[in-house]
């Protein structure tokens, strides 16, 4: 079983006044944000330059209402589980890389926020250098 890291966006800070987490689209690199205990933003790096992650999918939650913490996660990790082959060009399992996602929380749910962001981290805490 492969470890899986998490991460919930408090989108009502991220809608509000942080660009950085709004503008990562797939291919982005971006550096560990400095607490995870909200994300609202992330230090966006050049893939050439060493750096933490990088997005390899975004996708929209379907649901209307709130489904619940335990849920958003369960939705996260497939979706971001099963995108990562058609991205990596490897299987997950045979890759050196972890996912981990920033995913909305229910307030940021009452603001709009639907977004999954998937990305990719080396699990040894090294600096990618060059896009994965």
């Amino acid at each position: 079983m492969r470890f899986i890291t998490m991460f919930l966006a408090t989108g009502v800070l991220l809608a509000a006044c942080t660009p950085s987490v709004l503008e990562l689209d797939v291919g982005t690199c971006f550096d560990d944000p400095s607490t995870f205990e909200s994300v609202t933003d992330v230090p966006i790096r050049d893939c050439s330059e060493p750096h933490d992650n990088e997005v390899i999918a975004l996708d929209q939650m379907s649901a209307t209402t709130y489904p619940g913490d335990d849920t958003v996660i369960s939705i996260s990790e497939e979706t971001c589980v099963r995108v990562f082959d058609g991205y990596m060009g490897v299987p997950y399992l045979d890759s050196p890389y972890e996912v981990g996602w920033l995913s909305p929380t229910s307030d940021s749910w009452n603001v709009g926020d639907r977004e999954i962001i998937c990305f990719v981290y080396d699990p040894m805490l090294e600096k990618i250098t060059g896009s994965v």
